[in-house]
């Protein structure tokens, strides 16, 4: 479109060059008819005549320049409806990924509350050593079973607080991460 908009400009040029000959030229014809009417053998008739076409002609070539001007103006609204037609799909295509990393971040968010569901507990677990549960297998007439020790309490009384303090700092520190955009 670009080198159809370079070639009406050209035309569009040449035609206002056209016109300003043709103008140029009507003034020189009249001036020699002034300054030479003695001297012409050609009727006024004739003169006339001449003069009507040079007028014509450039009455016919400022509607082309007119009619270039307006296919030149046609061109950039064509060039600009293109540009906007690029943007506005561009802009559809950056929502489509927006609305995506959206999900994406959803689920991530997910996995880390998750995380920070289990993680304190396990912690606790790994800090006692698990040793609150005990399995004796079976022998002769005992059959086997597990047992629990009797200070399992403390796994969630320490485990439950610990995991509620820590979701609770990630909220509020989503909190401040939100207010603060």
């Amino acid at each position: 479109m670009h080198e159809l908009a370079r070639h009406a400009i050209h035309s569009s040029e040449t035609l206002a060059v056209a016109v300003e000959t043709m103008i140029g030229l009507i003034q020189e014809h009249e001036i020699f008819l002034n300054d030479n009417a003695s001297l012409l053998v050609v009727s006024i008739a004739q003169s006339k005549q001449t003069m009507r076409v040079l007028r014509s002609q450039t009455a016919l070539l400022k509607c082309l320049n007119l009619r270039s001007k307006a296919l030149e103006e046609r061109l950039r609204n064509e060039i600009s409806l293109a540009f906007n037609t690029v943007a506005q799909h561009d802009s559809h295509i950056a929502v489509l990924v927006g609305k995506a990393t959206q999900i994406d971040s959803a689920a991530v968010k997910t996995i880390s509350v998750l995380g920070l569901a289990f993680l304190p507990g396990t912690f606790i677990c790994a800090l006692f050593s698990t040793s609150f549960f005990n399995f004796s297998p079976g022998s002769g007439t005992d059959p086997q079973h597990w047992t629990i020790s009797e200070k399992f309490w403390i796994y969630w009384a320490v485990a439950i607080p610990l995991t509620v303090a820590t979701v609770a700092c990630w909220f509020m520190w989503q909190r401040l991460n939100s207010s603060l955009r």
